[in-house]
Parts: C-alpha cells; sequence; structure tokens
C-alpha cells in the first residue's frame, strides 16, 4: 500500500468494532489473539496521534503564524502537553520515526541536536538494545563526564539533551540507513 492510499483511509477502518468518541464495543465473539492484536495497535495509534498531533501544530504555525495559537483552547490538552509533541515532532524527521519504537525515545531524542547521536542511539533502541531510561542514562552519563560539545533545552519541557560527536563514516551510514532529509543534516 502506497502512503498517499495509507494516509487517506481512516486510521480505525480495519479494526474490529464500534469506535465512538468515547467508547469502543467490540464483538462478544472475539477471539484473543485478534483481541491482543486489536490492542496492541491501538497502543501503535495511540503513539502515532502524538505525532499527527505535532505535525498538525508545526503545520498549522507555518500556515497561519501566530494564530495557531489559537487551537490549544480548543482541545483541552494542556499547553505544555501540545507544545511537546509540537516539538517532538519538529525535530524528528518522519524519516526516522518507527512505529514499532516507543514514543518516549523520540522524546528523550528530541533534545539532541546532533543527528549523528540521534541515530545512533535510536538504532540500538531499534534493535531492542537501549530502553527509554537507557537513552536518557546515556546522556546524563556523557553530560556528567564533560563529553558534551553542546546542549540544547526543549522549549516547552525545559528538558536537555547531549550532543556528542559521532565518528563521519557512522553518521554517513546512518543517515543514508534511514534517508535523513539534507535539512536535518548538521
Amino acid at each position: 500500500m502506497t502512503r498517499e492510499q495509507t494516509a487517506s483511509r481512516s486510521p480505525w477502518d480495519d479494526l474490529p468494532g464500534d469506535f465512538t468518541d468515547v467508547s469502543l464495543h467490540l464483538p462478544v465473539d472475539i477471539r484473543i489473539d485478534d483481541w491482543v492484536e486489536l490492542v496492541k495497535r491501538l497502543v501503535k495509534r495511540e503513539s502515532s496521534t502524538r505525532w499527527w498531533i505535532g505535525d498538525a501544530l508545526n503545520h498549522g504555525e507555518f500556515a497561519f503564524g501566530e494564530e495557531y495559537l489559537l487551537v490549544f483552547d480548543e482541545t483541552g490538552f494542556e499547553v505544555g502537553t501540545l507544545n511537546n509533541y509540537k516539538y517532538i515532532a519538529g525535530q524528528i524527521p518522519e524519516s526516522m520515526r518507527d512505529p514499532e519504537v516507543n514514543w518516549s525515545i523520540y522524546r528523550e531524542l528530541a533534545s539532541i541536536k546532533d543527528t549523528g547521536m540521534q541515530l545512533s542511539l535510536l538504532s540500538e533502541a531499534k534493535l531492542g538494545r537501549l530502553t527509554v531510561r537507557d537513552v536518557a542514562k546515556r546522556k546524563r552519563d556523557m553530560e556528567n563526564k564533560g563529553q558534551n560539545q553542546d546542549v540544547v533545552t526543549c522549549p516547552s519541557c525545559q528538558g536537555s539533551g547531549v550532543v556528542s560527536a559521532v565518528k563521519r563514516e557512522r553518521l554517513q551510514a546512518l543517515l543514508e540507513e534511514f534517508n535523513v532529509p539534507d535539512e536535518f543534516r548538521g
């Protein structure tokens, strides 16, 4: 299925049950393996929603300038939550986003200015070698050891991430592996 085909479909069309804004009614005869798959896919969609909201807010800021801020009062979400979604989506290019990787890992990666370091940690996380705590610990350890070349602060949560040098060959390989667009290559 092409990206255009996927993008035009409702994210709920292929899931069993009746969805409303506040509930899900499942068939009484749903098999347990189908139910487990449904729950896994719902959890994945929950993470996708964060990307969608962040991308929509970034688009709104681009298209409407400061007027995009009007939507913040309309959502019922905390401003900090929306700012975090917007910030993370703005710092992580689509080519680096993987639905199999926990959103919280991207939250940690977003504050790292060095794309090579982001890619290195993401690659290890995708292989199951790093958890969210591991990524956060690596950032703290590098910061504590004074290995930082730069520290960047998230404007909404004031969290900081460490920027570190990565060998040029490894960086180029990771940039190619994840098809990172030029504007995100530092």
